[in-house]
C-alpha cells in the first residue's frame, strides 16, 4: 500500500482518504508529537499500516518526497475494538472515502451516500483491522444493525446505538 502524509497548518482532525485502490492518505495536524498520531490511530489500523505510518511521519532515515498543497505539505513514501464508537458521515454529492479520529477511541468514516458495500470494503480493506472493517461495514450496510440516524445539513451521521 502506498502511504501518503498531509500536514496541515493549524487546528486538525486526523484523518484517513482513499483516493485510489492501493493508496492510503493521513491528514495531520503539522508538529504533531508521533506518540499522539499513535494513540490515535493505533485502534483501528493494521500493524503494518500504522508501522509505514508512523516511519514515514516521523522516521528521518525512511525515504520520502514532500510536496507544498496550499497550506498543507504532502508527505508520500512507499509500501510499506472494544470501547471503540464508531460513526459514518454520509455525505450527497461526489467524495472520497476517509477516516477520521477526531479524538483516541472514536472513528468517523465519510462516504458518498449510495456507495456500494463492497467498493466500501474495497477501499478501506488495505488499511483497517479486520474488526474495525467488519464494524464498519455492518454500520453502513447492515439493515439488522442498530443504529441511529442524525441529519445534519445536506448529510447523514450514522451511529451505534447506545
Amino acid at each position: 500500500m502506498q502511504i501518503e502524509i498531509l500536514a496541515s497548518r493549524g487546528e486538525t482532525v486526523t484523518s484517513l482518504e482513499f483516493p485510489e485502490p492501493g493508496r492510503m492518505r493521513v491528514i495531520v495536524q503539522m508538529g504533531a508529537p508521533k506518540e499522539h498520531v499513535k494513540d490515535l490511530l493505533q485502534h483501528g489500523l493494521k500493524p503494518e499500516a500504522l508501522t509505514g505510518l508512523l516511519k514515514l511521519w516521523s522516521d528521518s532515515e525512511h525515504p520520502k518526497d514532500f510536496e507544498e498543497k496550499g497550506r498543507s505539505l504532502l508527505i508520500f513514501g512507499s509500501e510499506a475494538p472494544e470501547g471503540i464508537k464508531f460513526e459514518i458521515l454520509a455525505t450527497r454529492g461526489e467524495t472520497t472515502p476517509a477516516i477520521e479520529f477526531p479524538e483516541a477511541g472514536r472513528i468517523r468514516l465519510i462516504v458518498q451516500m449510495g456507495t456500494p458495500a463492497e467498493k466500501l470494503q474495497a477501499a478501506c480493506e488495505p488499511a483497517l483491522t479486520p474488526a474495525v472493517l467488519d464494524h464498519v461495514i455492518r454500520l453502513w450496510a447492515d439493515p439488522e444493525h442498530a443504529r441511529q440516524f442524525e441529519e445534519m445539513g445536506r448529510n447523514l451521521l450514522i451511529r451505534d446505538c447506545a
